[in-house]
């Protein structure tokens, strides 16, 4: 009597989330880092225009979160059993 069944899903939550993220980004260099013919390899490699110093581009991702709990009594528990 009052005792729950072992291997059942009762009183468990589920919990799913997904994020996404799309940013653009303008940026650049100051005169003097671009007046110095030394640093030219590290523009380019920057992906930074060599003659204007100047760049852009897009950064994407996405995130996918799952948690499961399956405590019954979250303040007060005997028996856990969460997975994130």
């Amino acid at each position: 009597m009052g005792h729950e069944p072992s291997g059942t899903d009762r009183g468990a939550r589920n919990q799913a989330t997904m994020t996404i993220v799309h940013e653009f980004d303008n940026y650049q260099i100051t005169e003097a880092a671009l007046n110095d013919p030394s640093f030219r390899d590290e523009l380019i490699a920057l992906g930074l225009d060599p003659d204007t110093g100047k760049g852009s581009g897009t950064l994407s991702s996405l995130e996918f979160d799952f948690f499961r709990n399956t405590t019954s009594q979250p303040l007060m528990p005997a028996r856990i059993a969460a997975v994130s």
